[in-house]
C-alpha cells in the first residue's frame, strides 16, 4: 500500500520497444516502485528514463445536446476556459444520426449536454460517457472527450520544436465498470497524432491502478497502484524537444517520467472520458465518468 507514502519510479529504456496502445495493454515489471522521502527534485535528459519528484451519478437521459441555453447557464466551455477545444461526444450529430457529434467554437461557447456539463455545486465539469454512444470514425468505444484545436494553418504541434506544450488537469475518476470478468478501463489524457494513432495514453483500469502507456517506452508503468473512486489528483504533460514530461500527485503520492516522442509535427492534447467498453462486453447501463476541476493548455 503506497497511499501514505511518496511514490517514486524508475524506468530505463535502454532497448524499449514500441508496443501498440490496445485498450487492454497489461502492466509488466519494467518499473521499480520505491518509497522516497526525500523533497521535490527534478532532473532529465535526452536519454529516456525517469526521475521521480521529491466522483458521481449517470446521466440517464439519451436526448441530443442543447446548443443554446440559457445566459444564466454557465457552461464547460467558460467553466474551464475551452477556448482552444472543441469536444466529441456520444451522442449523433442530428437525430437518428450514427454519425458522432463534435462541437467546435465559438458554438462550443454555449453548448452543455447530459453528458457534458457544469455540476450543480458549479465546481467542475462533468465527462459521462454512456456504454451505448456512438462512436468516432475507427473505434469501437464511445467517448466524452476533448480535443484540441491548433492554430489555423497547423495541424497539431511539433515534438521536435524547442517550444514547451502543456496540458495541465484536476480530476478525479468517478466511474469506469468493475466487477466483470473481462478488463474496464477509461483514458483520461492522451498525446495524439491524426496520421500517426496515440502516442501516450493515461487510464484507469480494472481495481484501483492508472497507468502510462506509450509508443516508446514498453510495457505500460503504473503511476498509482491504490486508486479509488473520487479522489482528486492534479496530471500533466509538458512537451519539448521529442519528449514529455509526465507528471502525476494524488496526496501523497506523486510520479514524474520522462517519455520520449517520435519526431512527428501534428501532436495535439486530449482529456476527458474515453470509455473503453462496448455493449457486447459489458451490460448497456454501464458508463464511465470524470469529472474536471481545472484545465490549463500552453
Amino acid at each position: 500500500m503506497i497511499a501514505s507514502a511518496v511514490l517514486s519510479l524508475v524506468i530505463f529504456a535502454a532497448g524499449a520497444r514500441a508496443v501498440p496502445l490496445a485498450a487492454d495493454t497489461t502492466s509488466s515489471s519494467a518499473v521499480v516502485l520505491a518509497p522516497s522521502s526525500s523533497s521535490s527534485s527534478r532532473s532529465f535528459s535526452a536519454t529516456a528514463g525517469l526521475v521521480s519528484s521529491s466522483s458521481s451519478s449517470k446521466a440517464t437521459t439519451t436526448s441530443s445536446s442543447s446548443a443554446s441555453p440559457s445566459p444564466t447557464v454557465l457552461t464547460p466551455a467558460k467553466f474551464l476556459n475551452l477556448t482552444s477545444w472543441s469536444v466529441q461526444m456520444p451522442v449523433g450529430a442530428t437525430a437518428n444520426s450514427t454519425t458522432f457529434q463534435q462541437v467546435y467554437q465559438p458554438a462550443l461557447d454555449k453548448f452543455t449536454s447530459p453528458y457534458f456539463y457544469v455540476n450543480a455545486a458549479q465546481t467542475a465539469v462533468v465527462f459521462n460517457t454512456p456504454n451505448t454512444g456512438i462512436t468516432t470514425g475507427g473505434t469501437t468505444s464511445p467517448r466524452t472527450e476533448l480535443r484540441q484545436i491548433t492554430p489555423v494553418g497547423t495541424t497539431g504541434w511539433d515534438a521536435y520544436s524547442s517550444t514547451w506544450h502543456n496540458l495541465t488537469i484536476s480530476a478525479q475518476i468517478d466511474r469506469y465498470p468493475q466487477g466483470y470478468n473481462t478488463s474496464s478501463l477509461v483514458i483520461f489524457a492522451q498525446i495524439l497524432s491524426p496520421t500517426q494513432g496515440a502516442e501516450v495514453i493515461v487510464r484507469a483500469r480494472d481495481k484501483k491502478l492508472i497507468e502510462m502507456c506509450t509508443k516508446t517506452l514498453g510495457p505500460c508503468i503504473n503511476l498509482d497502484t491504490n486508486y479509488s473512486f473520487g479522489e482528486p489528483f492534479t496530471f500533466a504533460f509538458s512537451a519539448s524537444n521529442n519528449m514529455t514530461l509526465v507528471t502525476y500527485r494524488k496526496g501523497t503520492v506523486s510520479a514524474l517520467v520522462v517519455v520520449p516522442l517520435r519526431p512527428y509535427p501534428d501532436f495535439v492534447f486530449k482529456t476527458g472520458s474515453y470509455c473503453l467498453m462496448t455493449p457486447t462486453t459489458f451490460p448497456a447501463t454501464e458508463y464511465c465518468q470524470v469529472t474536471m476541476t481545472s484545465l490549463k493548455v500552453v
